[in-house]
């Protein structure tokens, strides 16, 4: 009675298992990509709600909003960004290679917090993955 595996059989367990490592290495890669991808969505969404809750609590007295273009965007104090206090300014960058799908300038009503353009804001990868958020005529982003 032998008891072990033979070399044969260790060979194509081993087979095996490369090729299923082969396999799952690009869809995990894959996914890796679109959790980072949704990470700076939810980036930006937070400094969009930022601007919304300053302009809710009528912080400073102020209105304020969110500017998007290329691969920045800046969180402002002002009734539009043309007429922004530039001081105030906050500047945060996408990740290299990754950019807005259009130049958009969002500011939100003091007290209601209510947006004044409404509307997709999509975010290109370098790798061109494309998310999207939304806010809608209530204020809702979502």
């Amino acid at each position: 009675m032998n008891r072990g595996f033979t070399l044969i059989e260790m060979t194509v367990v081993l087979a095996i298992v490369a090729v299923l490592a082969l396999v799952s290495v690009p869809f995990f890669s894959f996914l890796n990509g679109m959790n980072g991808d949704n990470a700076v969505k939810n980036d930006v969404i937070g400094i969009v709600k930022i601007a919304q809750s300053q302009a809710q609590w009528n912080y400073n007295n102020s209105r304020y909003g969110v500017y998007f273009s290329g691969n920045s965007y800046k969180l402002y104090t002002g009734n539009s960004y043309a007429a922004r206090t530039v001081a105030l300014d906050r500047t945060y960058n996408l990740p290299a290679g990754s950019n807005f799908g259009a130049v958009l300038d969002i500011n939100f009503a003091n007290k209601t917090g209510l947006p004044s353009t409404t509307g997709a804001i999509t975010i290109t990868s370098s790798k061109g993955n494309v998310v999207t958020f939304n806010i809608n005529a209530q204020g809702l982003i979502y």
